[in-house]
């Protein structure tokens, strides 16, 4: 995600984070506990969506492009990143959640300068000793079990590189 601003962590920081968006054990996507950053983030969001629509603006998207994106479900506005355009859309993950889906080309906008100077709000995590060489997960055991993960607070203490996949422990205490 190299267009937006890099997180100011130093390794070895522990962070109290929290699963926003799994995919797998090697693959999901953590928030910070401390939701104050994202809600500011979220407001801006919204208010920046109320400028006048530049309907020439969607035509400049291509992947690794951010954007404010639409997200169909709650009918809210997200920063994103496009993955990949489509015919009449963008696929997109949405950085302070970490979730994909695609938007229609009407329901992308500017992203404002000050939205783009703020780091994203999700990053991403696997569990420590887990591994893809291993094998993954089978769809029943996810969703019988990755709703546990949801409501769990981890303490985040391997933070490395930001781009890398990290480590994060359970933390119930």
């Amino acid at each position: 995600m190299g267009v937006y601003k890099e997180p100011s962590i130093s390794k070895n920081q522990i962070e109290e984070v929290y699963a926003s968006c799994i995919v797998e054990p090697c693959f999901f996507w953590c928030q910070y506990a401390n939701a104050e950053e994202l809600d500011k983030v979220s407001k801006l969001s919204q208010e920046a969506v109320q400028t006048q629509l530049d309907i020439t603006f969607p035509k400049t998207l291509g992947p690794g492009s951010p954007c404010l994106a639409l997200f169909s479900t709650d009918n809210q506005w997200y920063r994103a990143l496009v993955m990949e355009r489509l015919d009449d859309a963008f696929h997109v993950v949405f950085i302070d959640y970490g979730n994909e889906t695609d938007v229609a080309v009407k329901n992308v906008r500017p992203l404002p300068e000050s939205l783009l100077d703020m780091a994203p709000q999700a990053f991403l995590c696997s569990l420590n000793g887990f591994s893809d060489s291993k094998g993954s997960w089978d769809d029943e055991f996810k969703s019988q079990h990755f709703h546990i993960f949801y409501n769990i607070i981890f303490k985040f203490d391997d933070y490395g590189s930001y781009k890398a996949t990290s480590a994060c422990t359970n933390y119930l205490g």
